[in-house]
């Protein structure tokens, strides 16, 4: 399985993105993620997210307009929630990539830019205020 074919695949796991469960499904896409942050070489990374976005353009191109439009929000939600935070703590040949990507992404769909973050600051997204007062796993 190709890295693009992990971020499609990975799709299901937008629907678990909740308090209890970002954690577990967040470690699992780590582990399936890892074998290709071990793989990268900073010298053509550049090059490595310009062909990643080419082969998510070619899945997305045989797609009816309305199911188009939708996965391609759905792989920015990926990159952004799961991709991004996984090279973030992988290091720096991953940051790099994640940062590339970002920036390639976000110069061929601009209505559908995403921004790096790492985990525990998407974490602490779930947490509600009340006059100020953080209150840890509200529902």
């Amino acid at each position: 399985m190709d890295l693009a074919e992990l971020i499609f695949t990975s799709r299901e796991y937008l629907a678990h993105f909740t308090y209890a469960e970002y954690p577990d499904h967040f470690a699992a896409f780590s582990q399936n993620v890892q074998p290709y942050f071990d793989d990268l070489s900073g010298a053509d990374l550049q090059e490595q997210t310009k062909r990643l976005i080419e082969v998510i353009d070619q899945r997305l191109a045989g797609m009816p307009r309305r199911e188009k439009k939708e996965s391609t929000i759905q792989i920015k939600q990926v990159m952004a929630l799961f991709l991004g935070p996984s090279a973030l703590r992988y290091g720096q040949n991953a940051v790099a990539f994640a940062q590339c990507l970002c920036q390639s992404w976000n110069e061929k769909y601009p209505r559908n830019a995403f921004y790096l973050g790492d985990f525990d600051t998407l974490m602490k997204g779930f947490d509600a205020n009340f006059l100020g007062i953080t209150l840890r796993k509200y529902k």
